[in-house]
């Protein structure tokens, strides 16, 4: 009896020993998959830039549409308005924009999505690196973190040409600004005044028409003159008689 418990100990023992042996082969045959995984593996932050993710800093789009018309300071009321604003460049993103109007000026509030532009030039670029930076527009940051600029324009619906200063490569880029003035609130417009209509005076008098003419009276032609008789012939006195006496008032004596 006690030679088949020793035995069964003998054989219990000895099958724990092949489980640990078999577990620690398994343990380091997959010890190098795991080692080469980690070496295949690039965080996305580290990845090669490609064409997809970069952007022509020269590129620029046409803002303007062909309906808009200008809108100047003096069609809009006074007060701050959030607008819609639109660049010229994906390098160049303006997340919101605020506008100030008073005083027939407007001033704009562009808060940027980034710091890859610090200044801001009113111009094109050549006139802005023949300018000098301290005639530019500053970045500046906010209270609440944020970075804006702050600039004059003349007009909403109005392509806004400027230049801004690339941080990466210091290099000065044209861009170009629209605000739009569809994205402003109705109560944000002068309400148009529409001019009198010219006042209707008296109806001018006719002139009276002309009187007719009377026909002229015809002119009566004068009767002829009536033939007076031809007096009588005398009848020849015969010869060797006397003739009649004459009374007094010549007619013959009876």
């Amino acid at each position: 009896m006690k030679k088949c418990l020793s035995a069964l100990l003998a054989c219990l023992l000895l099958l724990s020993l092949l489980t640990a042996c078999s577990g620690q082969s398994a343990q380091t045959a997959s010890a190098p998959e795991t080692e080469t995984s980690a070496e295949t593996s690039v965080p996305a932050e580290d990845a090669p830039e490609t064409a997809e993710n970069t952007v022509d800093l020269s590129a620029n789009t046409e803002v303007v549409e062909a309906d808009m018309t200008p809108v100047t300071a003096e069609a809009l009321a006074e007060g701050v308005y959030t607008a819609q604003a639109v660049s010229s460049s994906e390098a160049f993103r303006i997340s919101s924009a605020k506008l100030l109007v008073d005083g027939g000026k407007i001033l704009a509030v562009l808060t940027m999505e980034n710091e890859d532009s610090s200044l801001l030039y009113m111009g094109s670029a050549a006139e802005a690196a023949a300018a000098g930076e301290d005639a530019a527009i500053k970045l500046v940051e906010m209270a609440d973190g944020s970075h804006s600029f702050t600039l004059p324009i003349e007009a909403l619906d109005e392509s806004i040409p400027c230049a801004v200063l690339n941080a990466a490569d210091g290099q000065w880029y044209d861009r170009t600004i629209l605000l739009r003035a569809d994205s402003l609130p109705a109560s944000a417009f002068v309400p148009a005044v529409e001019e009198p209509a010219p006042e209707e005076g008296p109806a001018p008098e006719e002139e009276p028409a002309p009187a007719e003419e009377e026909p002229a009276p015809a002119v009566e032609e004068p009767a002829p003159a009536e033939e007076e008789p031809a007096p009588a012939e005398e009848e020849p006195t015969p010869a060797g008689a006397e003739p009649a006496p004459v009374g007094v008032y010549g007619a013959p004596a009876g």
